[in-house]
């Protein structure tokens, strides 16, 4: 349902002139891809283990928000 409403939104934006359609399209296909992967990984996996998994992300991407702005001359 994502789907539709993002493509929706896009194509709005788009006719107006605010959205490069190309890389839309290439973030609309890999988000596709990942939802699949995603789905089928989480028949393999039950909650404590994804979380697990997904616990180091947050804390990556602060390391590298913080990494970016301290190298920055």
């Amino acid at each position: 349902m994502s789907v539709i409403s993002a493509s929706y939104g896009t194509l709005t934006h788009a006719l107006k002139g605010n959205v490069d359609i190309l890389i839309a399209l290439v973030m609309h296909t890999g988000a596709a891809i990942g939802a699949q992967i995603g789905a089928t990984l989480t028949e393999k996996f039950h909650g404590v283990a994804i979380r697990l998994a997904f616990a180091p992300l947050p804390l990556l991407g602060a390391a590298l928000i913080i990494y970016t702005l301290l190298s920055r001359h």
